[in-house]
């Protein structure tokens, strides 16, 4: 994961006001240390920038509501904190982005604290830390922590919106979900009828009470998760300890980490009901817990032509299945790898042909008709580093065609170019499977004696290599097929030409202990 950079509060800085504020504000406030005794508001035809570093201290149960423009903090040094001194009854009611009109307002570099969404309405109850409402604010560097809702949402809720989290820190939030109507919940963040966009962000040690989404809840919504870590989260009544995706909501999730989050009922990694369609491409899910079905992930009343869709992903350590199916066939499960989940790599009413092997990978290992294997995926350290091992069966084992040309931390995917990418959320620098250092770079090819049709590979002998496999394929860009392994010498004859397409091409790895 992208590393967030460090943020920092200045509480006393030399040359700055200390005042006191409520109604409506305008202009350039800051930097300073402001106390916080009424409700206040930037109204729709106005603009307020906060400059850093500057706190806001609100003393009472007290909102901060933006109709207009806000423009906080800076990438030059110091934040702008949002925070109570107080405790509860009398925390804070949190950011709330309310109206198209308030759509440009940025906050960068801030800390967003200690609120509590609870009144009287349900909207009162939700976005703990941040309501946004027909609003699509951009948040940039920014940490959202320690946050209440009692219904949903702890940290964040984003309706009808297409909000942008860049580089966000989303933890130790709490849905309480005791609203009468309904279990609710987003621990973390609550997005429903929007599109908003999570991008390294860090959304994690968030929890709902009584409600479902541990991590995230998501409704009726197209929001994108990439290069996202979704961890240690929990639901601690119902379902979806990280993920919990209900009614049509189809998200798609890349490169994102979902690990060790916990659900009380089924799935504890990821949630799917009422033919929600979440897309997770390059995601790894590991050491996930659920206490009743899915440890992995639950997938629950998708039909053809809805349902959820896990492609390149490695479900692996889950406490119960790893996936678990209930009138879910439209699920799509295919290029992943699926390894020691508890109660077995599936359970349910399992789509047909997953999990029977029926072939072989281009690398040779035992897979099923969509692709998948059943290998160890040699994590670094488990949950913490999700890393690939080089002895990983996940290198060059994922989908050559989906479009993702870069893993969680940016590198660039696949590695080496012209291989097929890993399976899950990193792409190992090395490449290919087994070990191997690479493809060889001055690889000869020439004929068998005349006659025979057969061609010899020669190449340079590596230091350190312990054999060679050698692929072939039939373009140029697409992934290989394995045609010999454990080659210990520098050179190969391909006994079989007469058999091989036209025209044909070859490459050849180098393995390391």
């Amino acid at each position: 994961m992208r590393q967030l950079l460090a943020i920092v509060l200045l509480l006393v800085c030399a040359g700055v006001s200390f005042s006191q504020l409520s109604g409506p504000l305008s202009g350039t406030l800051g930097p300073g240390w402001y106390t916080v005794i009424g409700d206040i508001q930037v109204d729709t035809s106005a603009a307020l920038t906060i400059l850093a570093p500057t706190t806001l201290d609100f003393q009472d149960t007290f909102s901060f509501k933006v109709y207009g423009v806000l423009t906080a903090g800076s990438q030059s040094g110091g934040n702008v904190l949002f925070t109570t001194s107080r405790t509860a009854p009398n925390r804070w009611r949190g950011l709330r982005f309310l109206g198209p009109a308030s759509t440009p307002s940025q906050l960068t570099y801030c800390i967003i604290e200690n609120g509590w969404a609870t009144g009287p309405t349900l909207a009162d109850q939700c976005g703990g830390g941040v309501y946004i409402y027909q609003s699509s604010p951009t948040f940039l560097y920014c940490s959202m922590h320690n946050n209440y809702a009692d219904a949903c949402g702890g940290g964040v809720y984003s309706e009808y919106s297409r909000a942008v989290f860049d580089t966000c820190s989303i933890t130790w939030n709490t849905a309480f979900s005791s609203h009468p109507a309904n279990f609710w919940g987003g621990g973390g963040v609550l997005c429903v009828y929007g599109a908003e966009r999570f991008t390294f962000c860090i959304i994690t040690n968030n929890v709902t009470i009584m409600g479902n989404g541990g991590g995230a809840w998501i409704e009726r919504d197209s929001a994108l998760f990439n290069d996202c870590e979704i961890s240690f989260n929990s639901a601690l009544s119902l379902d979806g300890g990280g993920v919990y995706c209900f009614w049509y909501a189809v998200p798609t999730f890349t490169n994102c980490g979902i690990s060790a989050d916990t659900a009380m009922r089924d799935g504890g990694g990821t949630w799917c009901d009422n033919t929600s369609s979440p897309t997770y491409n390059f995601c790894t899910l590991s050491d996930n817990v659920a206490g009743g079905s899915g440890g992995g992930a639950f997938c629950q009343d998708s039909p053809p032509p809805m349902g959820p869709a896990y492609n390149s992903c490695i479900v692996a350590y889950s406490m119960g299945e790893g996936i678990y199916f209930l009138n879910s066939s439209g699920s799509a499960i295919s290029y992943g790898d699926f390894f020691g989940n508890s109660a077995g790599d599936f359970g349910g009413a399992v789509p047909p042909g997953l999990n029977i092997i029926s072939g072989v990978n281009a690398n040779g290992d035992p897979c099923d008709a969509f692709t998948n294997i059943f290998g160890d995926p040699s994590f670094v350290y488990r949950p913490y580093d999700l890393h690939l091992q080089t002895a990983s069966r996940c290198i060059a084992a994922a989908d050559p065609l989906l479009p993702v040309f870069t893993d969680f931390e940016s590198d660039v995917r696949p590695n080496p170019p012209g291989s097929s990418p890993d399976i899950g959320m990193d792409e190992n620098p090395l490449g290919v499977p087994g070990g191997a250092l690479g493809p060889i770079t001055d690889l000869v090819i020439r004929p068998d004696f005349p006659g025979t049709g057969n061609v010899i590979l020669y190449w340079s002998p590596v230091a350190g290599a312990t054999f060679y496999t050698v692929y072939g394929k039939t373009t140029p860009g697409a992934t290989g097929t394995p045609l010999a392994s454990g080659v210990t010498g520098s050179a190969w004859m391909d006994n079989n030409t007469s058999s091989r397409p036209s025209p044909y091409f070859y490459y050849v790895t180098v393995v390391s202990p």
